[in-house]
């Protein structure tokens, strides 16, 4: 949600694919930030274990620039639009097979710090494409540049073997 405030302070419009219902305040907030569509269409009281389809048919409709995930996991799916993944402390603690898989098929990797981009690393290879964002009063531009850097690094196709196909400062 603080992604989304600070997307919005920037003009961003940003689509929130709940796939978990939201809480009466956690959808009351989202109502309030100017730019968000809160979609809880694919959403049950649970969560939805596998919502692949539902989060792809998503993308066709809302046709974003850029898709920001969460989950591992959801790096995996077929996505039209670059990918951005939010590496948490979880998901380094607990490595899985669809982390190693997120390494080499998301355009961006965002982490919150330098000790969590130093896992990162041991994990990866060369060509593992990460940032350092914090979550400060500046996180909402700070991803803004990282957004427009990655979609202009997949608009020109450049193949993965290049290292250093970009640089986000």
């Amino acid at each position: 949600m603080e992604l989304a405030e600070g997307l919005s302070d920037q003009g961003v419009r940003t689509t929130l694919a709940c796939v978990r219902e939201p809480s009466l305040p956690f959808a009351a907030r989202a109502r309030r930030i100017p730019g968000l569509s809160l979609r809880v269409d694919g959403a049950s009281p649970s969560g939805i274990k596998a919502p692949q389809e539902w989060l792809l048919f998503l993308e066709v409709l809302t046709e974003p620039d850029l898709v920001q995930l969460f989950i591992p996991e959801h790096s995996e799916l077929v996505w039209r639009s670059p990918t951005v993944l939010k590496i948490t402390e979880y998901c380094l603690s607990t490595v899985t097979r669809s982390l190693i898989g997120a390494l080499v098929t998301s355009h961006l990797l965002v982490v919150d710090s330098e000790a969590k981009l130093e896992k990162l690393k041991n994990l990866g290879s060369d060509l593992t494409y990460a940032a350092i964002i914090q979550g400060d009063k500046n996180l909402g531009r700070n991803y803004l540049l990282a957004y427009q850097e990655t979609v202009q690094a997949a608009s020109l196709d450049i193949p993965s073997e290049i290292p250093d196909r970009f640089e986000l400062i």
